[in-house]
Formats: structure tokens, sequence, C-alpha cells
């Protein structure tokens, strides 16, 4: 599926705070939907309808189980393992999603490493020692490791921004027209430069492009 209808899609799925409530429940284990509305607080009804709406997204799947006090069951787990980011500030748009289920990493670093290292121990020893103490030590290692990685990149989306709002100033400074401004822009975010590229994302003529492309040239505003 497009990567921009899958955020949409999971969008559309986390902008509502009781799905959001299902999803944090459902990260710690399986459930129905009796026991999710027991435990949340929330109208078994009103459960069960947005389970149905999540797992249309697919966001969540079901499985039917046998039940010792009655019909079948119908449990509910997360069928999906997703980072989603958005960040936007006056000089900044950017939205992802990125999926981390079964993800190879091209690169490793030391600290990566030996956290693998450490779960691999543990998984060596899981028949001797049943005590979850060491998994809870390296979650919260792993976590501040996250934190850390968060704020660095805090910090290099202000410098970002930084480095934009006075590029944008060139830009602002010069008699463009909308259009001209629009592929200044475009081009100091992506630093792509290809009259067939840009004409393709800015859904303009390449022709166009290419002219306002020179015209920018001329004003010294890039350099080709």
């Amino acid at each position: 599926m497009n990567q921009q209808l899958v955020l949409d899609q999971v969008l559309n799925i986390v902008e509502n705070p009781i799905r959001r409530k299902i999803i944090r429940r459902l990260a710690h284990e399986p459930s129905y939907p009796l026991e999710l509305s027991s435990d949340l607080g929330i109208n078994q009804q009103l459960v069960t309808k947005h389970l149905k709406v999540m797992e249309a997204a697919e966001i969540v799947e079901a499985t039917r189980t046998s039940s010792p006090y009655g019909p079948d069951r119908r449990v509910y787990e997360l069928a999906k393992s997703v980072s989603l980011t958005i960040e936007f500030s006056p000089d900044l748009y950017t939205e992802q999603i990125t999926t981390f289920q079964n993800i190879r990493y091209p690169k490793k670093n030391e600290l990566l490493e030996e956290f693998e290292q450490r779960f691999d121990t543990l998984l060596a020893r899981r028949s001797q020692r049943s005590e979850i103490n060491e998994y809870a030590a390296l979650v919260a290692d792993i976590d501040r490791r996250l934190d850390e990685l968060e704020k660095e990149k805090a910090a290099l989306l202000q410098l970002r921004c930084s480095v934009i709002r006075v590029a944008k100033e060139i830009i602002q400074g010069k008699p463009l027209s909308l259009k001209e401004r629009i592929v200044a822009y475009h081009i100091l975010n992506s630093n792509i430069w290809a009259a067939k590229v840009l004409s393709d994302r800015l859904n303009m003529r390449e022709e166009t492009v290419q002219q306002i492309l020179q015209r920018l040239k001329e004003m010294n505003i890039i350099r080709m």
C-alpha cells in the first residue's frame, strides 16, 4: 500500500482518544470486547464499534477462541508495528510512518549491538530463570537511549529551522511569483534540482519548471 495512504489510515485511527486507549491496552496483551469494556470503563457496544473500524484499517486483527463461560470470543491483537512522526513549525513540516516489524539493520552501532547481545543472553537463559528484572533493566536502558536520540533530533530540528529561516529571507527578499517561490522552497527543503522531478512533485509542467529554474539562477538565488 502507498505510504501516504498508510499514514492517512493510521492518523484516522489514532485521532480518536478511545481508539488510542484500546491500542494502549492491546499493546500489553490481546483482549476481547467485554474485557476491554470492563478494563477501560467504556460501553461494550462502543468498544466493539471502534474495534471494527480498527480491523477494517488493518490496525488490529481478530481470532475466534473458545470461552469457558459461553459462546466463542473474538480476541483482538495489534496487527501493525509502526512509528508515526509529525513535525511542524513556521519553518518545517514533515510527516513519516516507519514500520519496525522484522526490520533489518544495514548499519549497527556499538550500543545497538550491546543491547542485542544482552537480549541474546537473556534468551539463552530463559529456560533457567523466570524473573523479569533483567528484561526490565534492558528495556529501561533502551528507553534512555531513545530519549537521548529524541533530544538530539530536537536539537537538529531547531538548527534546521534556523537554516531554513535565513534562506527563506533570501527568497522572500526577491520579486518572485508564487510559483517561483514554491519551486525555491521545494529546492531549499529537498535539495532536488532536476526539472522532471520537481515537475512531478509540484504538479507543474516541466517546461514551466525549467523556466523558473533559469529565472532563479539569473536572480542569484540558485547556482546550477
